[in-house]
């Protein structure tokens, strides 16, 4: 999807209106948006607890992602948009469940396919995946000239190959 697709990706999940029922349509559309607001791998979102959620009634909310979950296995650290403390708020309402994003099993989260899945019945299939995220969210970085290149590649996890750098 080009930037310029954007808004329309948003109200696409915004109005997703998948075949599972409505408990499992809106999880699937804060599993999207979560994504999408974070920048995160789908697994990240998908085996997120709420244990790793800082101050999401503060000023300054924070994710912060165990190193066992990541795939460069080092702590990431996400200061969480007003946006994105906001869904977890109301989730946080809606289930007694460990998982942001509970699967309908209890103590399992939505399957890896549920995300992708939900692109493809809004349009997006061969056009948007769920990883493609974060292509939008760097492209968009990069293009806005107003964020040092670094900051976002760390904003992405991603680790420089140089040691020394590094």
């Amino acid at each position: 999807v080009a930037l310029r697709e954007m808004p329309a990706l948003f109200r696409a999940i915004r109005d997703y209106d998948g075949e599972d029922g409505p408990y499992r349509r809106e999880v699937t559309r804060d599993a999207l948006t979560f994504t999408l607001l974070t920048w995160a791998r789908t697994s990240e979102s998908r085996f997120a607890t709420w244990n790793e959620f800082e101050s999401l009634a503060g000023d300054q909310p924070l994710w912060r992602v165990p190193a066992e979950r990541m795939k460069m296995h080092r702590e990431h650290i996400v200061p969480l948009p007003r946006q994105a403390a906001e869904l977890l708020r109301r989730r946080r309402f809606a289930s007694d469940e460990p998982f942001v994003f509970p699967g309908e099993k209890a103590g399992q989260t939505i399957s890896a396919n549920t995300m992708i899945f939900a692109c493809y019945r809004m349009g997006y299939r061969s056009k948007q995946t769920v990883h493609g995220f974060r292509g939008l969210a760097s492209t968009w970085a990069n293009e806005a000239q107003c964020y040092h290149a670094d900051w976002i590649e760390t904003a992405l996890a991603h680790a420089d190959e140089n040691e020394v750098r590094g």
